[in-house]
């Protein structure tokens, strides 16, 4: 980082830090940053660049240029501890100030429900809306059980958005193989199943159009504990799932549909899916 400003706003003074005298700074390439006019923004567009702009239009403050500028390595530097930001901080840092997972409200767009709830009761399931704080809930927003008892739960008051994404998260519970004991081996600790099941219902109800993040972005990093090794482990899994789920999820195609796709040449792919969470 700079040395930093008198006011200690910026910099290693911002952080409590101070360059130790006779230190030597080294030169990175600083990104400048202003809001260029209306004729440069119409200049770069017409050259093909890409101009940001604000919800009234105007371009927003962005990236002009670069230039060199002094900076110091933690290693020169002496005062208050530093921890250096890395990835696995932030993600911590942004659980804490998102909070709790915020349920969904407002109605499920997607027209998914039956299917997803026929899906479960394919798996060999039975599938109830229950009170909270009924046998099984208890105070979850959904729950699946294996064993003698084979059934899934979902809350019965909570928005039909919340609905569909948390019978999704149950679907995801059992094609993932997390109650039948069958991925021998791989250690699915509690955490690393519900990143898994929450990051498939993320994906499924995003590509179906409906967006969980209010609820799932704190939910995931709170069961992961902002773990970038446990959601790399995770991947395989959840993309090939919600894959899986968004295939069944999909209407098959009549022989008069697959003709008119022949002749217009608009078919699409049987399971549109995001590439990554």
């Amino acid at each position: 980082m700079p040395y930093g400003k008198k006011d200690r706003s910026t910099g290693w003074l911002k952080h409590n830090r101070q360059v130790r005298r006779g230190e030597v700074s080294f030169k990175v390439w600083a990104p400048i940053k202003r809001r260029p006019t209306e004729e440069q923004a119409a200049e770069w567009e017409a050259a093909g660049r890409t101009v940001r702009r604000d919800p009234n239009g105007r371009p927003a403050v962005q990236v002009v240029g670069f230039r060199l500028a002094a900076t110091f390595d933690l290693s020169q530097t002496d005062g208050e501890p530093f921890e250096v930001p890395t990835v696995q901080r932030l993600r911590r840092q942004r659980f804490s100030s998102a909070g709790s997972p915020r349920l969904l409200a407002g109605d499920d767009p997607t027209d998914a429900f039956d299917d997803t709830v026929k899906l479960i009761k394919d798996a060999g399931y039975s599938f109830e809306l229950a009170a909270p704080g009924s046998p099984q809930l208890g105070s979850a927003n959904g729950v699946t059980v294996g064993g003698d008892v084979m059934q899934v739960q979902v809350r019965n008051d909570v928005s039909t958005a919340q609905r569909l994404k948390t019978t999704v998260h149950e679907l995801a519970h059992i094609r993932c193989q997390h109650l039948t004991g069958a991925r021998v081996g791989e250690n699915l600790h509690r955490g690393r199943r519900e990143t898994e099941a929450e990051s498939v219902a993320y994906i499924v109800c995003k590509a179906l159009g409906l967006d969980t993040a209010a609820y799932s972005d704190a939910y995931v990093m709170g069961w992961s504990d902002g773990d970038i090794d446990l959601v790399k482990q995770c991947a395989q899994t959840v993309l090939r799932v919600a894959k899986q789920i968004l295939t069944d999820l999909t209407p098959a195609q009549t022989d008069s549909d697959q003709d008119a796709d022949d002749l217009t040449g608009l078919g699409e792919p049987a399971g549109p899916y995001p590439a990554a969470a």
